[in-house]
């Protein structure tokens, strides 16, 4: 059996996750601004949308769900959640 320690400090078993260029990388980026902004100016992306927007994290989604379940709790209505 192998060292657990050894295996980790053997370089030859990390790679990098991409090998691009620099200018492959610049292009990424020009392209990721025009289409996020061809969406937001399109309306692609609703309201809802949490993990792709800017100033939108996923811990938005959860405020916002209780949020409302706390408003129909305060209007008498009965809540349900499925998942």
């Amino acid at each position: 059996m192998v060292n657990k320690y050894v295996y980790k400090m053997v370089i030859s078993n990390y790679r990098p996750v991409s090998v691009l260029s620099i200018f492959s990388k610049i292009y990424e980026k020009v392209m990721h601004k025009r289409l996020y902004e061809n969406f937001v100016q399109n309306n692609f992306l609703v309201d809802n949308e949490f993990g792709f927007k800017k100033h939108h994290c996923t811990n938005m989604a959860v405020v916002r769900l209780v949020d409302h379940i706390a408003t129909e709790i305060d209007r008498g209505n009965f809540t349900v959640g499925c998942s």
